[in-house]
């Protein structure tokens, strides 16, 4: 299964037939844009970015869920090893400062492993689990599961408090500034202390799938089937919501310049600013509810749902596309690209899409290598600091890809 590039390629395209080979396209291709609005600027060129700070045990690496990793991923990977599990997985791994590894399954389980892929404990979730969990600095675990209920670990695998949620708890949790952890489930966004007591919870109109990001000031920011993004002070009051054009599946991404992006059903990727006004929106062809990322380069990743699914870069500053690359195609608009993308230090970009595959691109959109899984591939990757890409399938194996195995 971990046959080089080469040998790859020639496998898949004999396989597919007649489907279209994968490829960059140009910008003009796959639909019509939108005019430029009148008040958008053009991007200027990139100055030096800071170094990343170090990867952060949670949801999609820190509290803007940018998808950034100060780690470089592998760029010939081999099959290091495989983890079973009894159920297919779509929470993101996550890889504690011990080294340890963090996921669950649709087994019901929260699985910890270390870095050789051998379990260390599990603790069971009452009901099949999506959640990506949370670590803290003193190695307690959070997460939430289908059963209605959010869960505290410490580091041995004690359960220490739960919380009856009563709707699927299926969301990342995310640690505010303040101390609190914030997490969705059902219609609500609840902020707990460490200890599980609940300060507050924050009604939407509709079911909300996006784990909430955190500004510095302890702002979270949500989307919601009722297809709105809300702002949330600390204090759990709404500063403001903003309408799109259908469900808002896609995570709240904070970028750089303190813009708000993330995907609809509607088919747009937006912008707003900090106090909610439009910036702007691109049309990119189908639905959005993968996770967003961003790129060093003052851009944003969009992973695309079918019936033609693809990952599109788009500009921060204007909207401006950048690039398309296309998956293989589907036979209709449900099925898609719903891994969110990591990029690593190098620019890199890693990835999973339904066709069962784990992709790799270079910055500028070419592809750099496949792998194969027996299942589609809804997990969004992590990064360890050796540089293992670790991805869950819905094959139930958990992956550990690596160059130097």
């Amino acid at each position: 299964m971990h046959s080089r590039l080469s040998l790859v390629v020639v496998l898949w395209s004999a396989a597919i037939g007649v489907v279209v080979l994968l490829q960059r396209h140009p910008a003009a291709k796959p639909e019509p844009s939108p005019p430029p609005l009148p008040n958008e600027q053009t991007s200027s060129a990139p100055g030096p970015k800071p170094p990343r700070p170090p990867a952060a045990p949670v949801y999609r690496g820190d509290r803007h869920l940018s998808g950034r990793s100060p780690h470089r991923g592998p760029a010939d990977p081999k099959l290091a090893w495989r983890y079973a599990t009894k159920g297919r997985i779509f929470s993101q791994p996550i890889v504690a400062r011990s080294g340890l590894i963090y996921f669950t399954s649709q087994d019901g389980t929260l699985h910890v492993i270390n870095r050789h892929g051998v379990s260390q404990w599990r603790a069971a979730l009452r009901g099949p689990a999506y959640a990506t969990p949370m670590v803290d600095a003193r190695g307690n675990v959070y997460v939430g599961s289908d059963a209605g209920t959010f869960f505290s670990f410490n580091a041995d695998g004690r359960r220490t408090w739960s919380l009856s949620t009563a709707d699927h708890a299926d969301t990342a949790p995310m640690l505010a500034p303040s101390g609190a952890i914030y997490f969705t489930a059902g219609l609500h966004l609840w902020s707990v202390t460490a200890d599980g007591r609940v300060q507050w919870n924050v009604r939407a109109y509709s079911k909300v799938f996006t784990a909430p990001s955190i500004d510095a000031a302890g702002n979270a920011y949500i989307g919601s089937q009722d297809d709105r993004v809300y702002a949330i002070s600390p204090d759990g009051k709404i500063r403001w919501s903003f309408r799109a054009g259908n469900d808002v599946d896609s995570n709240v991404v904070i970028g750089d310049d303190g813009s708000l992006l993330f995907g609809s059903d509607d088919k747009h990727a937006y912008a707003l600013e900090t106090n909610g006004q439009l910036r702007w929106k691109r049309r990119v062809g189908g639905y959005v509810r993968a996770p967003l990322a961003l790129t060093d380069d003052d851009g944003v990743l969009v992973n695309v749902y079918g019936p033609r699914p693809k990952v599109v870069a788009l500009d921060v500053a204007n909207g401006a596309l950048r690039w398309e690359f296309a998956i293989r195609l589907t036979d209709t608009s449900e099925t898609g690209v719903r891994s969110g993308p990591l990029v690593d230090r190098e620019g890199n970009i890693y990835f999973g899409a339904h066709d069962d595959y784990i992709y790799s691109l270079s910055r500028d959109g070419t592809l750099r290598w496949v792998f194969r899984t027996a299942g589609d591939v809804h997990s969004s990757p992590t990064l360890g600091p050796d540089g293992t890409l670790y991805i869950g399938s819905s094959d139930r194996f958990l992956y550990a890809l690596r160059d130097d195995f």
